[in-house]
């Protein structure tokens, strides 16, 4: 398969993930994490402890979170966390070049693709431009009268 083909199919793909992707329920994430957490020895900080090395963490969470989504029940990517934290973010008001800095991003156009705003999130930016194209025409209004009335004095 040539680059393009390549691309177009890697396009497809992570279209389709996100055109099938559900809301994570985190409370049930967090409960389960601190479930185990309560049941691993205190002798350590770990949440996920090496079994080889106690003394130490695990390297990689594969195994690991398979095992959590398993006993709670839930199926999703690690990685989804990431794109809900750039959501979230963005959704509070920070701005893309910071939060570029914050993921490690050299590029704001990278963060884009992380960002996937709410319908919730939509429906009040729309509700704001229409406040502010209100206000707008308004004082437009206002502004042509006054200068109306100029006119004829």
């Amino acid at each position: 398969m040539g680059g393009a083909a390549r691309a177009s199919a890697s396009s497809a793909t992570k279209n389709a993930m996100h055109a099938h992707s559900k809301a994570i329920p985190t409370r049930r994430i967090a409960e389960t994490v601190f479930r185990i957490f309560r049941r691993v020895k205190a002798d350590h900080p770990w949440i996920f402890p090496a079994h080889r090395k106690p003394a130490e963490h695990i390297s990689r969470l594969n195994t690991a979170h398979d095992a959590v989504c398993e006993r709670a029940g839930l199926a999703f990517v690690l990685y989804d966390l990431r794109h809900t934290f750039a959501t979230r973010m963005a959704e509070a008001g920070v701005d893309l070049a910071t939060l570029a800095s914050i993921l490690g991003h050299s590029s704001i156009r990278i963060v884009q693709r992380y960002i996937h705003p709410t319908a919730e999130h939509k429906k009040n930016a729309m509700a704001k431009h229409a406040e502010t194209m209100r206000r707008s025409q308004a004082a437009n209004l206002q502004f042509d009268w006054q200068h109306a009335n100029e006119r004829v004095n």
